[in-house]
């Protein structure tokens, strides 16, 4: 018996230890960074837009939508979204800008989100995927990140 109440004792006094130390310690904080490297110096700002989600889907033998959406933390003075379609041979996979097909370009200003649907052309014999990149401006420091998204 007395060994239970020495282990509950030690576990009461564990629990309430840690209810004494500040909530911030036990906290995750998630930074989005990129470097950029100018001639002198290399640079570390944040990530305005930190979240995007992307899809590539085939509608009908001869067309595929593309939706491509980002979200950031805080409004960003400039957020643009620039999607371009790429092809690869069916055995393939090195892909190539499909160069009769213009890239869909969109910007929006002072906001936190953006959002773009496309319709593309496509063939059954070949592989396609888009290329999205999402540029933004964030302590007048501007930044692409780049994704790559398959049909499916």
């Amino acid at each position: 018996m007395k060994n239970k109440k020495k282990s509950l004792f030690i576990i009461v006094l564990f629990i309430m230890s840690m209810l004494m130390i500040p909530n911030s310690i036990f906290t995750t904080e998630f930074v989005f960074a990129t470097s950029s490297t100018s001639a002198n110096s290399t640079l570390i700002h944040p990530m305005s837009v930190d979240t995007s989600t992307y899809s590539f889907v085939r509608l009908s033998a001869t067309k595929a939508q593309a939706t491509v959406k980002g979200y950031s933390s805080g409004v960003t003075p400039f957020i643009k979204l620039k999607i371009t379609l790429q092809s690869a041979p069916l055995n393939s996979s090195t892909y190539t800008n499909v160069s009769s097909v213009n890239s869909i370009e969109y910007e929006v200003y002072d906001v936190n989100f953006i959002s773009k649907t496309s319709s593309f052309p496509v063939t059954a014999d070949k592989n396609y995927r888009i290329k999205i990149e999402i540029t933004d401006k964030v302590n007048g420091n501007q930044t692409t990140q780049t994704y790559y998204c398959k049909l499916s």
